[in-house]
């Protein structure tokens, strides 16, 4: 058999992770969001198909993805940072490509979010703003969780700016971006 060639074990994932985090992409970039129904039934895909397909990764490692995806965005999420579907996108990703691919595409999601944020604060002049944020954010941090800090300020806060709001950041598209930067760049290790 010659080793350059990817068998049709590890392509199947793959081609769905693709499908799902470009679908994702788009319901993120058109409305902020991420139906649970792509991000569950992606899981639940993922799970079984390690499991019980010959060319499966297994359990344990579908198992650590989903993990790994959680805990890469929960902290994020707990803070007010980012919404519950950017996660659930994350652990569905994780079900597909476990660990080390999982990691990469957080990694590489990650620094494009960055980048593109630092333009946005840039080129719409909104550095106090920002700041305004962190703030707020760090203080939900300090208390560990929003359970501690009076909701009333945190949702005046945070109203400030409305759900279509060109400041959010869809980070579905941000994923997107980074599974074909590590895809293309071959940052990942070898799944063949």
């Amino acid at each position: 058999m010659n080793t350059l060639q990817p068998t049709i074990g590890p392509i199947v994932p793959v081609a769905i992770a693709f499908i799902v985090v470009f679908a994702a992409a788009v319901m993120d970039y058109q409305k902020f969001r991420i139906p649970n129904f792509l991000t569950f039934s992606t899981m639940i895909f993922g799970l079984v198909w390690h499991t019980f397909s010959p060319n499966g990764q297994g359990l344990g490692e579908t198992a650590g993805g989903i993990a790994i995806g959680f805990l890469s965005l929960s902290p994020f999420f707990a803070v007010g940072g980012m919404g519950a579907g950017d996660v659930k996108l994350m652990m569905a990703i994780g079900s597909l490509l476990g660990v080390p691919l999982t990691f990469s595409i957080f990694l590489a999601s990650s620094i494009t979010c960055g980048l593109y944020s630092v333009y946005i604060i840039v080129a719409r002049s909104r550095f106090f703003f920002t700041l305004d944020r962190f703030r707020l954010m760090f203080y939900r941090a300090v208390l560990i969780g929003h359970h501690l800090i009076s909701d009333d300020q945190y949702i005046s806060e945070s109203n400030k700016t409305s759900s279509n709001s060109p400041d959010l950041i869809p980070f579905g598209v941000m994923v997107a971006i980074g599974m074909i930067v590590v895809f293309c760049y071959g940052i990942w290790p070898s799944i063949v």
